[in-house]
């Protein structure tokens, strides 16, 4: 379910590994389980910490299509990543 994967993504995001974050974002929607406001979170969490701007704000922009709301957080990382961006 969305809490298990949500529980991983957010591991290997605080290892650094943001691409498999992606991929496991991404495979998410292959096993037919929807992504939560928490999966978002996590993800472009990642994608703010590695610097990757451009994922973060693709994913940001994905919310409101899927119903999401963008809570503070969401916000704030999505901003900090663009912030990297120079």
């Amino acid at each position: 379910n969305a809490v298990s994967f949500s529980s991983v993504m957010s591991a290997m995001a605080r290892s650094g590994d943001w691409s498999s974050v992606l991929v496991l974002f991404e495979e998410m929607l292959l096993e037919g389980i929807p992504h939560d406001s928490v999966c978002y979170s996590v993800a472009i969490g990642a994608c703010d910490r590695a610097s990757e701007w451009r994922s973060a704000l693709r994913l940001f922009k994905l919310m409101p299509e899927q119903s999401l709301r963008r809570d503070a957080v969401v916000f704030a990382s999505t901003i900090c990543a663009q912030g990297k961006a120079g």
